[in-house]
């Protein structure tokens, strides 16, 4: 059932204990957005718990809170009044862990997203698609709730997730209404300096050397410079020790050429490989590419999965499929 902001706060305001969950491999928004719904739940008289089963990106380390659960059990979920969870399009994404499901859960489910291809899953549903970032709905999704106060700290966080969705406000989703919502954070005191020296001023040198490597030696190109992507191989990631989790923002190396309009970094993921697609051109949805491997995401920023045998076959497979996008 979709519901307003309203509808949402009341029922926030009517529960007591929360768990708060997000989507496997977090990015900023995701990150940010389950701590600061934690956080506000906490400093407005709630009990609340933000579950993430993995460890998080090294550069987050510094602006996420210390403590959150890692695994939680079906017995622990009957603790809970309401979950809450932020960020997810679909049900199949949700962090509860390596055992749980969305199907464990017997409690109601609040759904809150903004991506466009939400599948609606909750017993409640706050998704708005014309939203910068999951961040950006929850900031005002307090604003409803009378008397409830934005700490510095969770203003940040709400920043961190609005800042990061909109590419530091590159991203054609960098709207008037994600504006105006980070100059409010900033009069509640978010640390602007914070979140900017660690996620853009603060790279590792091993990360740094990787780029460096993939720029020369594993970019690859086609359709006219139109089209840019690469293989992210696991041996690769080794030979400079940089965990899969700590690869947010590589996709910038093929999105920033002059020429590109798509761009992709192919995964080994299991049997198959994992895409994720950027395009810089509105009339180039890399979403409806996404769509026909049965994945998702927005239509300027998506991710699927190629079942292939090899990675030349999932290149193929996906080169055919960005030629069809980039002649209509």
């Amino acid at each position: 059932m979709k519901a307003d902001l309203a509808d949402i706060a009341q029922l926030i305001s009517e529960g007591d204990n929360f768990l708060v969950i997000t989507h496997a491999n977090p990015d900023g928004d995701a990150i940010g957005s389950i701590f600061a719904l934690a956080n506000l739940l906490r400093e407005n008289g709630k009990k609340a718990d933000a579950l993430l089963s993995a460890p998080l990106p090294c550069n987050y380390m510094d602006l996420a809170p210390r403590e959150f659960k890692t695994s939680i059990t079906e017995e622990d979920l009957q603790a809970y009044s309401l979950c809450l969870c932020v960020d997810v399009s679909i049900p199949e994404r949700a962090d509860l862990g390596p055992d749980l499901t969305i199907d464990s859960l017997k409690i109601p489910l609040i759904n809150i997203d903004h991506h466009p291809d939400n599948k609606l899953f909750g017993t409640k549903n706050l998704v708005n698609p014309n939203s910068a970032a999951t961040a950006e709905i929850i900031f005002f999704l307090a604003k409803k709730i009378p008397s409830w106060k934005i700490s510095p700290e969770t203003a940040t966080l709400l920043l961190l997730g609005i800042i990061m969705d909109t590419g530091c406000y590159k991203f054609d989703n960098a709207s008037p209404e994600a504006m105006n919502a980070s100059a409010e954070l900033l009069e509640l005191k978010a640390d602007h300096h914070k979140i900017i020296k660690y996620m853009f001023f603060s790279k590792q040198e091993a990360y740094l050397r990787l780029t460096a490597d993939i720029t020369l030696n594993h970019l690859k190109t086609a359709c006219d410079g139109r089209y840019a992507w690469f293989y992210l191989d696991d041996s690769l990631l080794a030979s400079y020790n940089v965990e899969m989790k700590d690869t947010e923002g590589l996709i910038e190396i093929a999105r920033m050429i002059d020429t590109v309009e798509i761009a992709a970094v192919i995964y080994k993921k299991d049997k198959d490989f994992k895409i994720s697609l950027r395009s810089k051109c509105p009339d180039c949805s890399v979403g409806k590419i996404a769509r026909k491997f049965n994945g998702g995401g927005h239509e300027l920023a998506a991710g699927a999965i190629i079942k292939a045998s090899n990675i030349q076959e999932a290149e193929n497979i996906l080169l055919e499929s960005v030629k069809q996008e980039l002649k209509s």
